[in-house]
């Protein structure tokens, strides 16, 4: 494996993962305004990971499907207008980094809580080898149909599971990902998911994800079962149980990892603005297993 060069996170000299310079102009237009910013991990290595922040929030048609409770999942997976259908933004970049540090071919990665499976196409698309669990059968059935309908039905395997599950329990894995989801849990269940994320990476191996940021306008709603944690009585997901986590929190979630880096994101909803400007507020973070 090529040597990697790391860096203290800085706007100024952001580079994407594993060293190579990267365009920033966006990142920095809106760390300007404000919106956004990139932190360091106290105790943890911190290799950069490139954010063209204008373009991170991409895809989605109204709420996404994975941000309300279970039931909810089932009803709203079969409605078009809930399905999101094009990967997050640098979600290209980020598998291009595991294909470089990993020459075994195919690659294998886990997309947890996969939703309709929007990753899990693109992953396949590029060769991988899919596994996408979910706790909706609706969310699975669709990424069946979706990937069967572009003949990648050899490349994907599917699992309806609880997040705090790997279904695949002999199967390590090159890459994991988990986009808005892991959050809709205690702080516990959580910690078990990512604790079992960690578990099956191969050395090396990536984790991308993201999780909600004490920012966020539904912070505070709802009853309150442990700090932080609401069910909530407000949004497309009443009912929903939700995590609201600080950078202290995220460090803890993600300790173990070799290497963490974190960027805050705000994104303006315009539905959500009596409440707070900023409808959408997340932690955005690359993790690695040590090699």
């Amino acid at each position: 494996m090529q040597a990697t060069r790391r860096r203290a996170c800085s706007p100024s000299t952001a580079v994407e993962c594993f060293g190579r310079p990267a365009d920033v102009s966006g990142m920095r237009s809106l760390i300007r305004k404000g919106f956004t910013k990139t932190v360091k991990i106290e105790k943890m290595e911190v290799l950069e990971f490139v954010s063209n922040c204008e373009s991170m929030y991409s895809g989605s048609v109204g709420h996404d499907p994975r941000s309300v409770c279970v039931t909810d999942w089932n009803q709203l997976l079969t409605d078009e207008q809930f399905i999101a259908r094009h990967p997050e933004g640098n979600f290209y970049r980020f598998l291009g980094k595991v294909e470089d540090l990993h020459s075994v071919r195919p690659l294998r990665a886990w997309d947890l809580c996969c939703g309709a499976g929007r990753h899990t196409v693109a992953m396949a698309h590029r060769g991988w080898e899919v596994y996408a669990s979910d706790g909706a059968e609706t969310g699975i059935e669709e990424t069946v149909r979706w990937s069967t309908s572009e003949g990648l039905e050899k490349r994907v395997r599917t699992a309806v599971a609880d997040m705090v599950e790997c279904p695949w329990p002999n199967i390590d894995f090159h890459a994991v990902v988990s986009w808005d989801a892991i959050h809709h849990n205690t702080v516990d269940k959580t910690r078990r998911t990512v604790e079992n994320v960690l578990a099956h990476l191969v050395p090396g191996g990536l984790f991308l994800g993201s999780v909600a940021g004490d920012k966020a306008w539904k912070n505070g709603h709802g009853e309150e079962i442990e700090p932080g944690t609401f069910i909530a009585d407000v949004g497309a997901d009443i009912g929903a149980t939700h995590h609201f986590y600080t950078l202290a929190e995220v460090e803890a979630l993600l300790e173990g990892f070799e290497i963490a880096v974190v960027g805050e994101y705000m994104r303006y909803a315009k539905d959500d603005r009596q409440l707070n400007p900023f409808g959408s507020t997340t932690w955005r973070f690359v993790a690695r297993r040590p090699v």
